[in-house]
């Protein structure tokens, strides 16, 4: 899974009384998380000569793989982690960063299996329906999404083909351009009125498959390179 660092809270550092983005915090604490990554189990699937090809990708270097300790069906998930200079509030979030995340998207597509971005809560509503409309036949999962919320991202983009723009939020994954901010202060920040959750995180995880979309896998996945800001 590529996971594609915005911005947000998530990699933010508390530095004189103030929360700040830090260029290189967020891989390190999670090298750190033990929930989200397990480094004896990258050492026992990867060689330090595998590490330097997963580190070299079309986008430019990134930083070593990390290994989730979770696994579904004896399958362990392999992610890695490309950081936006700069990192970005997302209350300054502009279509050309809708065109960029869709564009890094599309060079990196063959190469995993999923997507996930780390992006702040104000306008990740915006930012996710665009990228749904940006993203034609769309045979792959891909959400924005604090360290609980990326493991359950991560676990849904890599063993569960949902191949939609999707938010994922209080443990429920949303219909990217069907979902809506309610709140700033709850959990439950997110709703989507008019449709329901595609898949809920408890101790299980359940797919409502009958809701998600089906991959079109004969048409050729496409990225869009405009947006109309009429």
């Amino acid at each position: 899974v590529l996971v594609l660092y915005t911005g947000g809270t998530i990699g933010m550092k508390s530095e004189n009384g103030a929360y700040v983005p830090v260029a290189n915090y967020l891989g390190d604490a999670i090298r750190h998380t033990k929930v989200l990554h397990d480094n004896q189990c990258l050492r026992s699937l990867m060689t330090e000569d595998d590490w330097e090809i997963a580190t070299d990708t079309s986008l430019g270097a990134v930083d070593l793989p990390f290994a989730l300790p979770t696994s579904v069906g004896n399958r362990t998930l392999l992610y890695v982690i490309y950081e936006y200079e700069p990192l970005l509030d997302s209350s300054d979030m502009t279509m050309d960063d809708h065109l960029r995340i869709a564009a890094d998207i599309g060079l990196e597509y063959d190469f995993f299996d999923g997507f996930v971005i780390l992006h702040g809560t104000d306008t990740m509503c915006y930012t996710a329906s665009a990228l749904s409309f940006l993203l034609e036949n769309l045979g792959k999962p891909r959400w924005p999404r604090q360290l609980q919320r990326l493991l359950g991202a991560l676990i849904l983009a890599g063993f569960y083909c949902v191949p939609e723009v999707c938010v994922f939020f209080h443990n429920e994954l949303l219909r990217g351009n069907r979902c809506t901010k309610i709140s700033t202060n709850d959990f439950d920040a997110f709703a989507s009125p008019n449709c329901n959750p595609l898949a809920k995180l408890g101790i299980d995880v359940h797919v409502y498959w009958h809701r998600v979309l089906g991959a079109d896998h004969t048409r050729k996945f496409r990225v869009h390179d405009t947006l109309c800001n009429q």
